[in-house]
């Protein structure tokens, strides 16, 4: 039995805090809303099959929950990364094992900094559990489970003994990779969300989107190539890095496509994500993209700026990365648009 605390009020942290609490496991959680939560949580998944566990504390105190803790989930949203390790920071012990998941976003380098003394961090490639919907507090729908998750640690020898204990604590196939830049660099929601916005409401945007869409189930091939291109500039610029960066498996060969066609048809097929809308909102005749939505936060704010900035520090080419990030910071009310840096 291990101390499992979980960090967070997400859908991802439910599941994750149900499925350890079902498995055995001791399970804390440190919640920012513990009115969200349930003592007995119940989370349904595709074959049917419904599991069950408890949870033996929910409080917003984190003393409470971490100095006893042997593996922490942080499942939370990137802008909070750096304000939950600092609350959590105090408590932790040398031994624990401090994980993001997923663990992109600069999750790595912020928790180095914050917490020096922790002897490993480690880091998802994605979410092991696609969550369809949580219809009240305490019930989670799993609506698809990853065939395999990517563990990332730090140090890197650290990664399979990570991996391995990932795996036992939630009973899902769990594969080491050779280094953290391999989570960092994820080609998952850093560009596979922003090149869907880029082609739905960017500058070279054909036609807007229709009342009702959704974000992926009505995927279509504009979406595809920007995604394509951009794949390409990772692809291209990750053999910059001096480490191995081979987990950082092109989309193509993620999705099974051979081309931007079969591509477009498999991620329509997702049918785990549905209920996604895009996020636009009307005004007059126009959708507009909805400033406040996470794909523009999280993913490009975050996730799609930490893999441009990491491929352009080893010395890649970032050309449409660049111009999407300029695009959104467009977005920006002009008093919370960065100023430019001089090119050197």
């Amino acid at each position: 039995m291990i101390n499992v605390t979980v960090c967070g009020d997400s859908q991802i942290a439910q599941s994750i805090a149900a499925v350890c609490a079902w498995r055995g496991h001791t399970v804390r959680v440190l919640s920012k809303k513990p009115q969200l939560w349930s003592h007995e949580l119940v989370a349904y998944f595709p074959n049917e099959c419904a599991i069950s566990g408890s949870v033996k504390a929910i409080t917003d105190e984190p003393r409470a929950v971490i100095r006893k803790a042997d593996v922490i989930f942080i499942c939370v949203d990137n802008s909070e990364i750096a304000w939950i390790l600092q609350r959590i920071a105090p408590h932790v012990r040398p031994d624990t094992l401090v994980g993001a998941m997923p663990g992109f976003g600069g999750f790595g380098l912020l928790a180095r900094r914050t917490m020096p003394a922790v002897r490993t961090f480690f880091g998802a490639q994605r979410i092991p559990f696609v969550i369809a919907h949580n219809a009240r507090a305490g019930v989670i729908t799993v609506g698809g489970i990853r065939r395999q998750t990517f563990i990332g640690a730090m140090p890197a020898q650290k990664a399979r003994p990570t991996a391995e204990l990932i795996q036992e604590i939630l009973g899902i196939p769990t594969v080491p990779t050779s280094h953290y830049f391999n989570i960092e660099l994820s080609p998952s929601n850093s560009i596979v969300n922003p090149a869907r916005l880029y082609a739905l409401f960017g500058p070279e945007a054909k036609k807007g989107p229709k009342p009702g869409q959704e974000f992926f189930l009505d995927w279509n091939q504009a979406a595809s190539r920007v995604l394509l291109r951009i794949d390409s500039e990772l692809q291209s610029g990750r053999r910059y890095i001096p480490r191995d960066t081979s987990f950082v498996a092109p989309i193509l060969l993620q999705y099974d496509a051979n081309d931007f066609r079969t591509l477009t048809d498999r991620i329509r097929n997702l049918s785990a994500l549905a209920g996604r809308p895009v996020p636009g909102r009307r005004i007059g005749n126009r959708i507009v993209i909805d400033p406040g939505t996470k794909y523009l936060t999280e993913d490009i704010d975050h996730g799609l700026k930490v893999v441009r900035d990491i491929l352009r520090l080893a010395g890649g080419n970032t050309p449409l990365m660049d111009r999407i990030l300029q695009w959104r910071e467009g977005l920006q009310p002009p008093h919370k648009r960065r100023r430019p840096v001089p090119a050197s």
